[in-house]
C-alpha cells in the first residue's frame, strides 16, 4: 500500500501471491482422478509444504471420511508451481515526484498494473489542476517500474475529443 497525493490522501495497492499453483486436467485424467473440491486440499497441502506421506482425500462432492486417499507425493505431478503474480492498482494520483517515486516502488515488477490515465498529454495543465496522471505519465511510470502489463482506466471525457 502507498499513500498518494490527490489534493487529499489516496491509496495505491499491490498484492502478490506467495505462489501460483496450476492443476493440469490432462494429468488428472491420466491418473483417473476427477476434478472437484478435493483439489483445494491438495493445493493447501503443497503451499503449506506438508510431507510427501500426507494423505489427501479424493472425490467430486463434499469431503467425507469414506473417500479414497492418496499420498501427496503421488499427486504432486498434477500440479505446477510458479512464482506468484503481483497485481497493482493506482488511481487518483497527482503527477508529482513524490507520487511517482511511491508508485514506482509500490508497483515494481508487477505482472499487471491498473493505473489511471485520466488525461492526454495535450491536457497536462488540466491534469495537474485536477491532480491526475496523463497517459504519458502512466506509461512512463509503468516502464520505469518494469511492469509486464498495463491496463489504463479512469479516462476524462476531455481526453476523448
Amino acid at each position: 500500500m502507498a499513500f498518494l497525493d490527490h489534493h487529499t490522501p489516496c491509496l495505491g495497492f499491490a498484492i502478490k501471491e506467495c505462489a501460483h499453483l496450476n492443476v493440469w486436467k490432462n494429468r488428472l485424467a491420466e491418473l483417473g482422478l476427477p476434478v472437484g473440491p478435493w483439489l483445494r486440499e491438495l493445493k493447501h497441502a503443497v503451499i503449506e509444504n506438508m510431507p510427501d506421506d500426507h494423505p489427501i482425500r479424493i472425490g467430486r462432492k463434499q469431503m467425507t471420511s469414506e473417500m479414497p486417499e492418496m499420498r501427496l507425493a503421488a499427486l504432486r505431478t498434477v500440479l505446477t508451481i510458479t512464482p506468484g503474480q503481483k497485481i497493482a492498482y493506482v488511481t487518483d494520483a497527482a503527477d508529482t515526484a513524490g507520487n511517482r517515486d511511491a508508485i514506482v516502488k509500490l508497483v515494481h515488477n508487477a505482472d499487471m498494473l491498473f493505473i489511471e490515465a485520466a488525461f492526454a498529454e495535450a491536457d497536462v495543465s488540466l491534469a495537474a489542476q485536477r491532480a491526475h496522471l496523463t497517459t504519458t505519465a502512466a506509461g512512463r511510470i509503468a516502464r520505469e517500474a518494469g511492469v509486464r502489463r498495463v491496463e489504463p482506466f479512469h479516462f476524462s471525457r476531455l481526453s476523448c475529443r
